[in-house]
Formats: structure tokens, C-alpha cells, sequence
């Protein structure tokens, strides 16, 4: 079954060969996973989402977890996006629209959605649809801070634990509000805990809070802001952090010197990491490297699982990847999804609970499988009007559908056809009993268009 469900996204060329979405497809250009839930940007500017939708962060005004990935916002088309975790209750996502304006939308337990106030209102405190932040004109944006085009820098969200929107208290920021002497700064890094900022200078800053009382109920804070060395040719990027002038790279937690993790002809597009301790880059070239301790045999599975490598590996031949994403969320202890966009299109690897592969399965994968998928799978092929059951089944199952006088066709993973025939009823069953298990695709053809669903043989 297993092979099956990796060779699905071969399916594409069964709507090549009936015409559907001819055009060039395509491809994701970023791609994150944050608490079971993907989200995915194409270079056609649509955005996508699939997996854990307990805060709405599908963005399809339901909380309905998908197995494939959905459209958000049709009628829009977008520049970039942030999938953050908020709480254990999900996500949020800010995005930025073509037009300059941020959306929000997912979890505001911490007032992150920044348009409405809703922190600890543990009856509704997830909003399942992007809505604007306001009408101002944005150029930029990390977490819960954005940049408008004028270079000023705005923060909303939680101010308990410190003072870092040095608002003089530790009020909630409900609405965007500008950052101190907002016209110092180029870039800021807001977090819970602490945070970081570069001036226009190239100084780097950080703040941190300590706080004493009973929390939530009886506290204050002290907050310690500092310049971190006296170097000013810092700069920032949120695809591989920080970075000086001279393009070396830098690893820094905020509590300690910053340290340079790789040298200068090292050109990187993307630095993140594989469970917190194996560190992931993506070169210009589109090669994929890693560094750092050899989790899960990542870097290396000849070699002694968590051994240390001082030096980038490079994992693999290929020079298509675009982007490399691990989330995790925690059910008593932490599972992880692996996520990365490649060629055209991506690759998974661990806990796929709640459909996060987006391969309309749940089953996990050890080994990073590659789905060669060159369009995602959206409400335009998978119709709600066609329904099929049971499914999955042993080949016998019962199809309805809500037009008549339809051709139907069903092709395997391979763009073989293996059964057409006309029905002339909306209820009509089936036995495909004597074919392999694997995944089908069913398209159903009227003079009202063409329709998809797919079943699932396992027996």
C-alpha cells in the first residue's frame, strides 16, 4: 500500500492526458508545517493549506482537518506568509497580500491576529478565515511585528512577560501600535520571551524580561535591553536569519555572542533545522546540505546515529529544492512532520496524523519520499458532490453522484485506464475487487464539465 501512496502524485499525467490544467504548472516556492498543519505558497502566488485545522488555520471558515491541500482565498494573490505556533490549540498565519496588506487568521490566544480582541477567550478564540489587519500598506513582517512602507515598525500581540513594545507596561497590544523610536530600527524579531532588532546602523539589540508574582494573576516585569557587541554590519533575513554585510552567517539564541556558523562562499537561500539539533541549508544552486548532529541518521544513516559533523554535508545529487520545514506538536510527547518543496513538487517525512502529507492519507512515512506531484489537489478535482463509499474498500463500493447520463473513467497511478462505462442513474455500484490495491482516480464527465474523486482499494 505504501508504494501506492507514493506513486499517487503520479497521477498527474492522468489530468494531462484529459486536459486538465494544461497550463505550466506551478511550483512551491515556500513551505511550512507548524502543529500539524502545512501551508504552502506557489509561484502563481495562490496559497495553500491542508492538515491539523483545530484553530481554522486552513483558512476555509470550517475546522475541518484536510487531507489535501485548499485553496485560501481565491480571489487573492500573495506575496509571502508566516505559519506560526501560537498554543497547543493550533496555529496562526499572517500573510501579505499583492496588494501590500497583511491578512491574519488561526489562533489569537495571544491577541496574534492583531485586527480583534480576543486573548483567552477560550470559547472563540480562533478565527478560521483571513481578515485584513487594517488598510495601512505594509512591506514586510516577523511573528507579530510588520514594517509599513513608510519604515516604521508595528507590534501587537502579548506584552506580559515583557516589555519589548516598549509600551511602559505590560498592557495587551489588541492593534497594531509603533515600536519605541520606531524610525531606528530596520528590522525587529519579536518572541514570547525575548527579542531582537537591528537598527538602521547595523547595531544589534536584544531585550529580555524577568518577572516576578503569581502569573497571570500578580506580577511585574523587568526588562534588560542591551547592545550585542559593538559591531554594526548586521543584517537579517527570515529565510536564514542573521547575517553581516560580508554574507557570513551567524547563529545566535539570544542569550549569548552570536557565532558564526558558515563562511562566506557558502551561499545559502535557506538555513533552518531537522528536530532543533541538525541544521538544514538549501545553496543558491538549489542543493541541499546539512550540519550539525546526525539525528534520525539524517545527514548520513552509514554512519553512527547523532554523531557530529563540523562540516555541511551535501544530502543527495538533486539541485531542484526550494524550501525544508520540520514542525512538530506535542499529544503527550512531541511528533514530527518534515516538509520540503521540491522540484515540482514536495517531500515528507515523519507524522502524518492528521493528513499533513496532503496525499488524502494518514500514514507516516521513516524515510524522506518524494511526491512528484506538478499541481496540488483542490476543489477543483476532489468535487464534495461525488460521493464514494465505503472508501476505503476491498474494490466493491457505491458511488452517487448528482448529475445522470455521465461518462465515467477510472485510471490507475500509472495514467492507465481501467474501466469506463456511461451511468444513467445517480447511485451506481461497483467491483474493482479484482484489481491491486492502490489509490484510483474517478473522473465523471458531463455536459456541465468534468468532475474528480478518487477511492482507495486495501485489502
Amino acid at each position: 500500500m505504501k508504494s501506492s501512496v507514493k506513486n499517487f502524485y503520479l497521477i498527474y499525467l492522468i489530468f494531462l492526458s484529459i486536459g486538465v490544467h494544461a497550463q505550466t504548472p506551478a511550483k512551491w516556492i515556500k513551505i511550512q508545517t507548524s502543529n500539524g498543519t502545512v501551508m504552502g505558497l506557489k509561484s502563481d502566488s495562490t496559497l495553500w493549506a491542508w492538515g491539523n485545522n483545530i484553530s481554522g488555520i486552513i483558512g476555509d471558515s470550517t475546522f475541518n482537518n484536510s487531507l489535501y491541500p485548499k485553496l485560501v482565498s481565491k480571489d487573492k494573490k500573495w506575496k509571502d506568509f508566516e505559519l506560526s505556533s501560537s498554543t497547543s490549540n493550533g496555529a496562526f498565519c499572517i500573510a501579505l497580500c499583492a496588494d501590500s496588506t497583511i491578512w491574519t487568521w488561526g489562533n489569537g490566544y495571544y491577541n496574534t491576529l492583531g485586527n480583534e480582541n480576543i486573548f483567552w477567550n477560550v470559547v472563540n478564540f480562533n478565527r478560521p478565515y483571513p481578515k485584513i489587519l487594517n488598510n495601512e500598506k505594509w512591506i514586510a513582517f516577523n511573528g507579530t511585528s510588520a514594517i509599513k512602507k513608510d519604515n516604521t515598525v508595528w507590534v501587537w500581540g502579548i506584552n506580559v512577560y515583557k516589555d519589548s513594545f516598549g509600551s511602559g507596561n505590560t498592557k495587551q497590544i489588541i492593534y497594531p501600535e509603533k515600536f519605541r523610536n520606531s524610525a531606528d530600527w530596520k528590522f525587529i524579531v519579536d518572541q514570547i520571551t525575548t527579542g531582537f532588532g537591528i537598527k538602521n546602523d547595523g547595531s544589534l539589540w536584544t531585550w529580555q524580561y524577568k518577572m516576578y508574582g503569581n502569573y497571570p494573576y500578580s506580577y511585574s516585569t523587568k526588562i534588560v535591553e542591551y547592545q550585542v557587541g559593538r559591531d554594526k554590519n548586521w543584517t537579517y533575513n527570515k529565510n536564514w536569519g542573521l547575517m553581516k554585510t560580508d554574507s557570513t552567517y551567524w547563529a545566535w539564541e539570544g542569550d549569548s555572542i552570536p557565532t558564526q556558523i558558515l563562511p562566506s562562499n557558502f551561499k545559502m537561500k535557506l538555513i533552518t533545522k531537522y528536530k532543533s539539533k541538525t541544521n538544514v541549508g538549501i545553496k543558491t544552486d538549489g542543493t541541499l546540505w546539512a550540519w550539525g548532529q546526525n539525528i534520525d541518521g539524517f545527514i548520513n544513516k552509514t554512519i553512527k546515529v547523532d554523531s557530529i559533523f563540523s562540516s555541511p554535508v551535501q544530502i543527495g545529487l538533486e539541485n531542484d529544492w526550494n524550501y525544508f520545514s520540520n514542525g512538530f506538536y506535542y499529544n503527550s510527547s512531541p511528533y514530527y512532520t518534515t516538509i520540503a518543496a521540491k522540484g515540482n513538487g514536495y517531500c515528507v517525512l515523519g507524522d502524518n496524523q492528521y493528513g499533513q502529507f496532503g496525499d488524502f492519507t494518514t500514514i507516516d512515512q521513516n524515510t524522506f519520499s518524494c511526491l512528484n506531484v506538478t499541481n496540488s489537489i483542490d476543489e477543483e478535482i476532489v468535487n464534495d458532490q461525488i460521493k464514494v463509499y465505503p472508501n476505503p474498500n476491498e474494490g466493491k463500493f457505491t458511488l452517487e453522484f448528482n448529475q445522470v447520463n455521465v461518462e465515467l473513467k477510472i485510471f490507475n497511478i500509472f495514467s492507465e485506464l481501467i474501466y469506463s462505462t456511461e451511468i444513467l442513474d445517480t447511485k451506481n455500484e461497483f467491483d474493482l475487487s479484482h484489481y491491486p490495491n492502490g489509490i484510483y482516480l474517478i473522473s465523471l464527465k458531463s455536459d456541465k464539465g468534468t468532475s474528480y474523486s478518487k477511492i482507495v482499494i486495501s485489502k
